[in-house]
């Protein structure tokens, strides 16, 4: 977290002044004297950035028991950020809560805030170095899963859960700044993020590829009942229909272009990452099979030349000798 600091005019002034006209080289101790200020005004720094997490950690926690507390924390951060922080009316605030009461009335936004504050919990609680994401990977996960079993139920309010939720109101009220922790997706319906990040790296190794392609076809069938959820022209109407990764359409004969061209586009894309992803992992026979049929049935996608080119390569020994194995004797043509 970067701070900024700034020096009154006065101060500066005097700071010049005090500058020798001559160039003068610092002692040993007045070196160990600087370096001793400067980690004591960095504890004191730091001190004052962990009070303050814990402090929303707390109010997160608390605001995040139901839909209801999660609203008025939500209004009280808006008054806050938006209005008496900028030394508007309360009157002011108030129109503007008028207006927007239809929406805020919604139990879907509602919803929607309650699982932002909840991974905002969780971003604090990974957030120091000590701590391993992996250690919360089956609470993410499990978040999405609630997410994608709601799905319909957050239709209109995607945004607040794909947003950086360290930039939400939530997080601005406290001043948490930028929390940028390695490995850790950014907001809890992030469903590409999670999975790249959480899921598939420990999956990735020749005995649990079986582990990895499964995980890839939940992620799979996750990404088509988001769509077919937050599809601009579905307007929050469940069609019912295969949610087979396989299959061509979703539904009936009124689908939408949206779920259409996700059907026909970026599921066989998906796949295809999939078994390339098997593939590397270790399972080369069977993917490589899997591999071949896909491009077969896809001839017309758009990537069909770009998959056989990968294929190709993935194919193909390497042109250079793996450095860790002994090359071949020679063959000795005296023999």
């Amino acid at each position: 977290m970067k701070h900024s600091m700034r020096i009154p005019a006065i101060i500066a002034s005097a700071l010049i002044a005090s500058i020798p006209a001559h160039a003068d080289r610092l002692s040993a101790p007045d070196r160990e004297a600087l370096i001793e200020r400067l980690d004591q005004i960095r504890a004191t720094a730091e001190s004052k950035v962990d009070a303050r997490y814990k402090l929303a950690l707390a109010a997160y926690s608390n605001a995040a028991a139901n839909e209801t507390t999660a609203y008025e924390f939500y209004m009280k951060c808006i008054e806050k950020v938006n209005f008496a922080d900028k030394d508007k009316k309360s009157s002011d605030f108030r129109e503007w809560k008028r207006k927007n009461s239809d929406k805020h009335s919604e139990s879907s936004f509602r919803l929607a805030l309650r699982y932002q504050l909840r991974w905002l919990v969780m971003t604090l609680m990974v957030s120091p170095e000590d701590v391993d994401v992996a250690d919360y990977a089956s609470k993410a996960t499990s978040m999405l899963d609630s997410i994608v079993s709601e799905a319909h139920n957050l239709t209109g309010n995607q945004n607040i859960l794909t947003q950086n939720a360290t930039s939400s109101i939530f997080a601005r009220a406290y001043e948490i700044g930028s929390i940028n922790k390695k490995g850790w997706p950014n907001g809890p319906g992030q469903l590409e993020q999670i999975y790249e990040d959480l899921v598939f790296p420990d999956l990735r190794t020749p005995s649990r590829t079986g582990e990895l392609r499964n995980a890839w076809i939940k992620r799979i069938q996750q990404a088509i009942i988001l769509n077919d959820a937050w599809s601009s022209n579905n307007n929050g109407k469940s069609r019912k229909g295969s949610l087979n990764p396989n299959a061509r359409t979703l539904g009936g004969d009124n689908e939408s272009s949206d779920v259409d061209k996700f059907m026909d586009e970026t599921v066989p894309s998906l796949q295809w990452q999939m078994e390339v992803d098997v593939y590397k992992a270790g399972d080369e026979s069977g993917a490589a099979m899997r591999m071949l049929a896909h491009i077969e049935k896809y001839l017309s996608h758009k990537s069909s030349m770009k998959w056989s080119e990968e294929f190709t390569s993935l194919l193909m020994p390497s042109a250079s000798p793996d450095p860790g194995k002994t090359p071949p004797p020679a063959p000795d043509h005296n023999t």
